[in-house]
This record gives C-alpha cells, structure tokens and sequence, in this order.
C-alpha cells in the first residue's frame, strides 16, 4: 500500500504559512527588544527629586517620591509607578508604594544615599497597586547594596528622574539591551525574551506574589 503524499501545492502552501508565522513572531522580537533598549516616561509628578544612574550599581538622587505612576515605555510595559528617598531623606525612610508599611529603620540607614522602588502596573484600575510586580534597590555612599526582584539586564540601565510637584520625566537607554537586540538579529537571544518567554515568566512571577499575599493573609487570619 502506497503511502499518500501532500500535493505539492499544499506542501508550498503549509511551508508558506509556517514561515510567515515565524516571520511575524521574529519581527516582533525584534522589535520587542528595539523598544527594550529605550526607557521614556513622563508623569503627572508627586514630589520633587532628581536622579542620575549611569548604571543601576551606582545612584545618585536628591528628595523624594511616592506612587509617582509614569507612562511611556519601560520594560515592555507602558505604565509604571515609582517611589524613592533620596539625600537627605533617604536616612529616615524607606519608600513605600501604595499601603505598605515602612521599613524597620536600622543604624546602616545613617549611611544610605538612596532608595528606590519601581512597580510594573498591569491595567489602569485603582487597584493595580495592590497586585504589582516590584522590584527594589537600596543605595548606601551611592553603591548598590539592596536588590530585590530585579534582573541584571536591568541593572545596566543608564537613566535620569527629575520630578517637581506637577510633572516628571524619566529618560533612559540600556546598552545590555542594545546587544540583545544586534544578536537577535541573527537568531540569539542572550537575555532569554523571545518568543513569549518574557510573558511566561512575568506570569510566574505575579502567581508568585498573589500566593506570597494569599500566604501573609491565611497567617493573618490565623493569627
């Protein structure tokens, strides 16, 4: 019994369609991690401070922020909320975002240059901040001594805050990125966010935290 084969025509059009599926994703990547290499926000402001990384191992910020929300681009996302000490504030507290408690002050805090944290908002409802994705980086003499939920790509960011009362802008490029980006041009990707991954992992990480919150209030009750 002789095996049937696919029609040629339908051979051409299978592999046709395959491939402009795969090219619609590669584009897409390629674009994903274009827009990755870039950080541009602007906000309705909430304090006044001025920051400059040129990179996030070293800070340098002046004032302070709470629940600063930006919209723009950041980390293929297009709204995000920011709170953050810096000199002199940073000494005395720690920056919260929505109802979170402050931080147990300590001695090393004497020493602490700056503080800040960044909250990645999934839609725009009022209760976004309950249900973020944050991560948190402290600074003691300006050094990064305190990372919390944050990538290393991240950590290469070369960024500028400036917030006054009514408006802010967040202004920022990651060489780390700009590499990914040349190298998925040729089928690599060393930071690992092609293909939905990214997605995947974000997912991950928000079922992580809404069990984390799921945990805390079981205890409460418990309690």
């Amino acid at each position: 019994m002789k095996a049937r084969r696919m029609p040629i025509p339908r051979l051409a059009a299978v592999l046709m369609i395959c491939g402009l599926s795969t090219g619609c994703v590669y584009l897409r990547d390629r674009g994903n991690d274009f827009a990755d290499i870039f950080i541009l926000g602007v906000s309705s402001g909430s304090g006044v401070a001025v920051s400059a990384s040129p990179t996030r191992f070293v800070n340098l910020e002046v004032g302070g922020r709470k629940d600063e929300v930006f919209y723009g681009l950041h980390a293929r996302h297009f709204r995000w909320a920011e709170s953050s000490y810096g000199i002199p504030c940073s000494s005395f507290w720690s920056p919260r975002i929505g109802e979170e408690r402050f931080a147990k002050w300590t001695w090393t805090d004497i020493v602490k240059t700056s503080q800040q944290k960044t909250a990645i908002l999934e839609d725009t409802s009022p209760e976004s901040l309950r249900h973020m994705r944050y991560s948190e980086r402290g600074y003691h003499l300006f050094v990064l001594t305190k990372r919390d939920s944050a990538r290393f790509i991240d950590d290469l960011d070369i960024a500028f805050d400036m917030s006054f009362l009514i408006g802010g802008v967040c202004l920022g490029v990651n060489p780390g990125q700009l590499v990914d980006f040349l190298a998925g041009l040729v089928g690599l990707d060393p930071v690992g966010d092609d293909g939905g991954r990214a997605e995947a992992a974000g997912a991950s990480r928000a079922d992580g935290a809404d069990g984390a919150e799921a945990s805390t209030k079981g205890e409460d009750t418990d309690g």
